[in-house]
């Protein structure tokens, strides 16, 4: 089997799937799977791992071969909303964007190497297009999940739910954990960076955040923090962000969420939370 199920867990009653909403997170190393009723209740949680050898193939093979032996599960919601988690991906003010510059952007930061499917949309409540490219494989596995299907990237959602937090006056950084990769954004009453980097060591964070910082004109000893996704708060990195900011707190989740502590196991809630924030944010 080219995956493997890390995560499992069930947090209400499995009402009729005519009526509730699989979330799809998909990235390079794995699936991030939400069940959720019509009005964003958590239901069910889980999270799968690729095989290393299917991520230094592009995992597309893996990602076909849990679609195929899911094909009953993905199909049975009332619709499938995937949150693509990939590299490639730009952040447009729409006084920039036009339909034929997407590529022309894409190809500036990334190269023209990867020839992909490029996918465009406009951030909700925002004057700004995500653009981003999937491999052509992986979209047309994915084509096939459910009848019903949005394709939504990360970063919109993420910037969507973001906006949703009112501004504090010494500003705010937001970083949002993945598997070897962050998501940063930083605000100034208005959005100063939003992007992702990926990081080899504990100390490429404190790089990440004190430069954002930096360039934002915002002081570490007054900005505040919030985390989550896949950190310890107990690792060395975690210890990188209390060394410059003094200020730190778990991000938020949607107000009247319940999410049942005696349901989550051994895993802390923060894993989970991103996924549900931007859950509430797609339409």
């Amino acid at each position: 089997m080219s995956y493997t199920k890390l995560l499992d867990l069930k947090w209400g009653e499995q009402g009729e799937p005519a009526d509730q909403i699989l979330f799809l997170q998909v990235s390079r190393e794995g699936l991030q799977v939400l069940v959720t009723t019509a009005l964003r209740q958590p239901v069910l949680f889980q999270r799968i791992e690729f095989d290393k050898d299917s991520v230094e193939d592009d995992s597309v093979a893996a990602l076909a071969a849990w679609l195929n032996e899911q094909r009953e599960f993905t199909r049975q919601w009332a619709r499938l909303v995937i949150v693509h988690d990939c590299e490639q991906v730009v952040l447009i003010p729409a006084a920039l964007y036009n339909v034929d510059n997407g590529k022309e952007l894409l190809d500036v930061q990334y190269g023209d190497l990867f020839k992909g499917t490029m996918l465009t949309e406009q951030v909700n409540g925002r004057q700004d297009y995500t653009v981003y490219r999937i491999s052509t494989d992986a979209f047309h596995h994915l084509a096939t999940a459910n009848v019903m299907t949005q394709h939504r990237h990360l970063i919109s959602l993420w910037l969507e739910w973001l906006d949703k937090i009112p501004a504090y006056q010494d500003g705010e950084i937001f970083i949002l954990f993945q598997s070897n990769r962050i998501y940063l954004a930083v605000r100034k009453k208005e959005w100063q960076v939003v992007q992702q980097y990926e990081y080899q060591q504990p100390e490429d964070i404190s790089y990440y955040l004190l430069s954002a910082l930096e360039q934002s004109g915002l002081d570490p000893a007054t900005v505040q923090l919030y985390y989550n996704g896949w950190i310890n708060t107990d690792s060395s990195l975690y210890n990188e962000l209390n060394k410059y900011i003094n200020d730190i707190h778990l991000a938020p989740v949607p107000n009247g969420l319940l999410l049942p502590e005696d349901k989550l196991g051994d895993e802390p809630a923060h894993y989970f939370t991103p996924l549900i924030q931007m859950a509430s944010c797609a339409l």
